[in-house]
C-alpha cells in the first residue's frame, strides 16, 4: 500500500491567525481539506492518515464526512515537534502497514502539492527506499551572525527540502528506533533525520508552486492562484 501521513499538528503563530493555519478557510474550504484532497483523489494513494493538533480531532472528523474524505482511515495526536508528529502517524498505522509498505510524509499546510510529485516520490521510494522532494536554490545564500554576512555558500549544490518525503515502513521504524538510541530528538524532516544519522537520501525535483503556508502573504499567493485557476 501506498499511505500518506499528513501533519496537521502545528499552531502556526507567524501566521498571526487566532486559529491554527491549517484551519483557516480560503474561499469557503479549510486549508487542510485542499492538501487532503490532494490525496483522496490521486490513485496510487490507499489510505491517509492525519496528524492532528489537540482539541481539533473532532472539527477533522466533520472535514471527513463533510468533504467525503474516504481514504482519511486514521486521525492521531500531534506532538510537540514535527519528528514526534510524524512519529505518531507512524505509530498509529502499527496494525495497518507491512514492511515494504510507502509512507509518504507531507505538510498539511502545502496544499499546492502536484499530482506528478506525489507520482514521482511513490516511484522513487520504491526504488531507493527513502526519497525527500527538493527546489534548487536561485538566491544566493549566506551564514550571517550578528548582522554580518560570515561565508557565502556555494548555491549550486543548495537544496530547498519541501515535502512530500517518502521512506518503506520498515526503514521508518528503524529510523525512530535508531534516532531514540542516539538521542536525536528535534530533525524537522524524515531526510533531516536520515542525514543526522549519516545516511544519504535520494531526490525528486519539487516545485516553486509547492509553498509552504506559513504567512499570510503566503497565503495571498494561494489566494490569487485558486483565484486565477493556474495549473500546478
Amino acid at each position: 500500500m501506498n499511505i500518506a501521513i499528513i501533519t496537521a499538528g502545528g499552531i502556526g503563530t507567524r501566521m498571526r491567525h487566532n486559529i491554527p493555519k491549517q484551519f483557516m478557510e480560503i474561499y469557503g474550504k479549510p486549508l487542510i481539506v485542499y492538501t487532503l484532497e490532494k490525496f483522496q483523489n490521486h490513485r496510487l494513494i490507499d489510505l491517509i492518515c492525519v496528524v492532528c493538533i489537540e482539541n481539533y480531532q473532532n472539527i477533522m472528523k466533520n472535514y471527513i464526512e463533510q468533504y467525503n474524505l474516504t481514504k482519511v482511515k486514521v486521525i492521531t495526536l500531534g506532538g510537540e515537534t514535527n519528528q514526534e508528529s510524524i512519529k505518531n502517524g507512524v505509530k498509529a498505522l502499527k496494525n495497518i502497514c507491512t514492511d515494504n509498505d510507502i509512507i509518504i510524509v507531507h505538510d498539511g499546510n502545502r496544499p499546492l502539492i502536484s499530482e506528478k510529485i506525489i507520482t514521482e516520490t511513490i516511484e522513487a521510494t520504491k526504488k531507493y527506499d527513502a526519497v525527500s522532494v527538493v527546489i534548487d536554490s536561485e538566491d544566493a545564500l549566506s551564514i550571517g551572525t550578528n548582522n554580518y554576512l560570515e561565508k557565502t555558500l556555494n548555491r549550486n549544490i543548495i537544496k530547498r527540502l519541501q515535502t512530500p518525503q517518502g521512506i518503506k515502513y520498515n526503514k521508518i521504524l528503524k529510523l525512530y528506533s535508531d534516532a531514540q538510541k542516539a538521542n536525536i530528538t528535534n530533525s524537522v524532516t524524515i531526510a533531516q533525520l536520515l542525514n543526522d544519522l549519516g545516511e544519504k537520501v535520494f531526490y525528486v525535483a519539487g516545485s516553486k508552486l509547492n509553498i509552504k503556508m506559513t504567512t499570510p502573504e503566503d497565503i495571498e499567493i494561494f489566494q490569487f492562484i485558486l483565484k486565477l485557476n493556474i495549473k500546478y
